[in-house]
């Protein structure tokens, strides 16, 4: 019997021997539990079964939705990767094509660059040549000029009845003076009628005759009247209305008319008659103010005390009118032609006046004319003039011309820029030199009024440029300074030792540092602004040439050493360029061991109040820029320091040139920056320093009194330079 059991079931069943009385394999079952309990039960386990399967073949669903939903994704972002790759793969190209146009771009300017350089280097030695042979030709010119007669008609007009003046008859007496010792036959008349003026102008006129150099002077009240002309008006006539001073008045036209007539070489007309109208306000018309043009012809020059249709300034509080008195100073320096002493006397009166009166003159000059020639040899003078009286016949001054020379050609370079810094050059390379004076005049009506120079015994003649192998300079004991204490008044200018920049005493003040959010071109690392209290301190007047550098560091880093086609013996006033901050230190170190004093960078505070020099503006001049006041906005290079007019302080060159280092670590805003004028040297990125000031490629927008900018310390390129401060 054999017997399986499971699930409280037991089957069992016997083996029966064959031929049995039973049925063989037939089972036997004994029941251990009811069927309808065993029903139960396997219908549980069926339904448990199927929870199972439900449950598996939801979780199955679920991971084929994830899967599906990884795939779909997956899918996604391949397509990206491959647009992406497509996309970058086309920049690539684009960008290598873009550079290597660049690349093209840049050869084909440093080609044309070179160049240009070369036609610069050219043309400057072809303009040297035209201005060697030029100056021969005036020497020659001069000494010819001071052989022929000159004959001047000096009036000065100031007892009117209705509007007397000061000073015309002292200008009269003053310039026939001078016009006496520089070999004029004078007729000086004082206070002329209308008919006398006109028999005055007759006899002048015989005077003159051919070949004559003529100069006619009115000191007194002109007037536009009729149809535009200018009438010089004599004494005694109690003017009412316009047609009086056509009546009585001296036309100013028929002056020159009659020099043509005379046949002179050279007529001069100068008009210090400029001064407001006698005629009552009822009498006159709006062109009765001043004078108007006129019309001139071949060889001669008319000089205006002031524009067309303005007034002079009479001078009340001096002896001589504004004009005649830089009029009579410029016609006395030696060497100067006609146009230059206008053009000096110009410079002048706009400086004294600040520019509320700017003279003007119409020239049709055909040769060169000197009041004073350069190198007269020898003066006779007339035996009337040795007794003190006006010489029947004019003084001749005779003068020798010579080759060209070196002195020469630096002069007239100086002439040509009329700045402070070629002044300077010439009396550098010849203190003792032919126009040492002619310099030094020019220099004093430079310089601002309000500075008082201190003398600074004349230095050697600057030495070249030293070469790279040269040894640096070495450190000596410090030459006596020629600032005292009693001379640290705002203005003064002092240099402590020969190789030492020359310095400007600056004020102490008070100002609001940085920009308004409303100012063109403005940064955010420009503010916030905040007011600023600066000390008294003295600041270079320049930047730091490669001649300064050169002499204190024994090489010139420069890149620029020509400042774009100078010649390098005329260009030792550029700045230096290509220094970083780190180098500039250096320089200040060996600066200070040799002067005896503590040199140092300015503060960024000091740096931008010393630049606007009171000024709240965008520019110290206003609010828009002026290409004309810097070197820059771009510019081509760099330019001889001092190539532009000084601020308000005395200091040239403020805005554009190079790129000014100053003491300070960058911060990318003033919040927390200190208020007493000191150098921030805390927080911020202590590798990176402040450059100000823009440089000569600079935009307008990076030239503005508040823009500023940050470097590393070692940065070198040729936008970089610096100016230096001396503590007290």
């Amino acid at each position: 019997m054999a017997a399986v059991g499971g699930s409280g079931l037991t089957l069992a069943w016997a083996q029966s021997p064959s031929g049995g009385g039973g049925t063989a394999g037939a089972p036997s079952v004994e029941p251990r539990a009811s069927l309808p309990a065993l029903q139960a039960e396997l219908e549980a386990g069926r339904r448990h079964l199927q929870q199972i399967e439900a449950r598996v073949k939801a979780e199955a669903d679920a991971r084929r939705g994830e899967i599906a939903a990884l795939d779909a994704q997956q899918r996604r972002l391949q397509e990206e990767i491959a647009s992406r790759r497509q996309a970058e793969e086309r920049l690539a190209a684009e960008a290598a094509a873009q550079v290597a146009a660049a690349r093209r771009a840049v050869q084909r300017a440093e080609e044309q660059l070179a160049q240009a350089r070369q036609r610069d280097a050219e043309a400057a030695e072809l303009q040297r040549q035209a201005e060697a042979r030029r100056t021969a030709q005036e020497r020659a010119s001069a000494a010819v000029s001071t052989a022929e007669k000159r004959v001047a008609l000096v009036v000065g007009n100031a007892d009117y009845i209705r509007v007397p003046l000061n000073n015309p008859v002292n200008d009269a007496v003053d310039l026939a003076a001078a016009l006496r010792r520089l070999g004029f036959d004078v007729m000086e008349r004082r206070n002329r009628s209308s008919d006398e003026l006109k028999r005055d102008l007759i006899e002048f006129q015989d005077k003159l005759g051919p070949g004559a150099v003529g100069l006619f002077y009115f000191a007194g009240h002109g007037v536009q009247a009729g149809r535009g002309q200018n009438y010089l008006l004599p004494v005694g006539v109690d003017y009412r209305r316009e047609r009086d001073a056509e009546v009585f008045g001296l036309e100013a036209g028929s002056v020159l008319r009659r020099m043509e007539e005379s046949g002179a070489a050279l007529s001069i007309v100068i008009l210090d008659a400029c001064r407001d109208s006698p005629l009552p306000a009822e009498g006159r018309s709006s062109a009765s103010r001043g004078l108007g043009r006129m019309e001139t012809p071949s060889g001669s020059l008319v000089a205006f005390a002031t524009a067309p249709g303005t007034t002079a300034d009479e001078n009340r509080s001096g002896r001589n009118g504004l004009y005649t008195q830089y009029l009579l100073r410029a016609i006395e320096v030696p060497g100067l032609r006609l146009e230059d002493v206008f053009q000096q006397v110009r410079r002048d009166v706009e400086r004294a006046s600040n520019r509320r009166q700017s003279p003007e003159e119409i020239s049709k000059l055909t040769s060169a004319f000197f009041f004073r020639p350069t190198q007269p040899q020898q003066r006779v003078v007339g035996p009337a003039e040795t007794m003190g009286a006006a010489a029947s016949q004019a003084p001749v001054l005779t003068a020798s011309s010579s080759a060209p020379d070196p002195e020469v050609d630096l002069w007239e370079l100086a002439k040509r820029r009329d700045n402070v810094a070629s002044y300077e050059a010439y009396l550098r390379a010849y203190p003792q030199g032919r126009f040492a004076g002619t310099a030094r005049g020019a220099l004093e009506g430079l310089r601002p009024a309000a500075v008082a120079t201190v003398p600074v015994a004349a230095p050697a003649p600057a030495a070249p440029v030293a070469a790279a192998a040269t040894p640096p300079q070495p450190v000596v004991a410090p030459a006596a300074s020629t600032f005292a204490t009693s001379t640290r008044r705002p203005g003064t200018v002092f240099r402590d030792c020969a190789i030492c920049p020359e310095m400007v005493v600056v004020p102490a003040g008070r100002f609001l540092m940085g920009s308004p959010e409303t100012e063109a071109g403005r940064s955010a690392d420009e503010g916030p602004r905040r007011w600023v209290n600066v000390g008294a301190l003295a600041m270079g007047r320049y930047e730091v040439t490669q001649d300064q550098w050169s002499r204190v560091m024994g090489v010139n880093p420069s890149t620029d050493k020509t400042c774009g086609g100078l010649h390098p013996s005329q260009a030792v006033d550029c700045p230096v360029q290509n220094v970083s901050w780190t180098d500039a230190q250096e320089f200040l170190r060996r600066l200070s061991a040799t002067a005896g004093h503590r040199y140092r960078l300015p503060s960024e505070a000091e740096w931008e109040y010393v630049a606007r020099a009171g000024s709240t503006a965008a520019y110290p001049w206003g609010e828009s820029f002026v290409a004309g006041r810097v070197n820059g906005g771009p510019s081509t290079s760099t330019r001889l320091v001092g190539w532009v007019p000084s601020n308000a302080f005395g200091l040239h060159d403020m805005h554009g040139n190079v790129m000014e280092w100053v003491q300070d670590v960058w911060n990318d805003s003033y919040s927390g920056a200190p208020t007493d004028g000191s150098a921030w040297l805390t927080g911020g990125d202590p590798s990176r320093r402040v450059l100000r000031g823009g440089a000569w490629s600079g935009s307008p927008a990076a030239l503005r009194s508040a823009a500023r900018m940050g470097s590393p310390a070692d940065t070198r390129n040729g936008m970089t330079g610096f100016r230096v401060v001396r503590d007290f």
